[in-house]
């Protein structure tokens, strides 16, 4: 149903012309099935990944940083990963970050 206003525009009076009109409910749609209304559907996708790629990048930061303050207060480091260990940690980051990028990329 449409009625005309003063203007002779015509309005919907539908009652789904509230702030609600257009979404849709059934299956999935709205019941937690799918994701929620603030992420992407791809956003879970590759999750553990990166919080792995973060993960191994903050192991090395923290070994960096570990090492730039023995250096300083001529104290033992706590943590000493070495050259291999410290390449080891980034081309692992590396990788699960690319992981990540990829698998939210397919599910885009």
């Amino acid at each position: 149903m449409s009625s005309q206003d003063a203007t002779g525009s015509t309005q919907d009076s539908h009652p789904e012309s509230g702030p609600d009109a257009g979404q849709k409910s059934g299956p999935g749609l709205g019941s937690g099935a799918g994701p929620s209304k603030n992420e992407a559907p791809g956003q879970k996708a590759g999750r553990w990944a990166l919080l792995a790629s973060a993960g191994f990048f903050g192991l090395y930061a923290l070994n960096v940083l570990s090492g730039k303050i023995a250096s300083v207060t001529d104290m033992q480091s706590l943590i000493n990963l070495g050259d291999v260990g410290e390449f080891v940690t980034l081309f692992a980051a590396a990788i699960c970050f690319v992981v990540a990028t990829l698998r939210r990329e397919a599910a885009n």
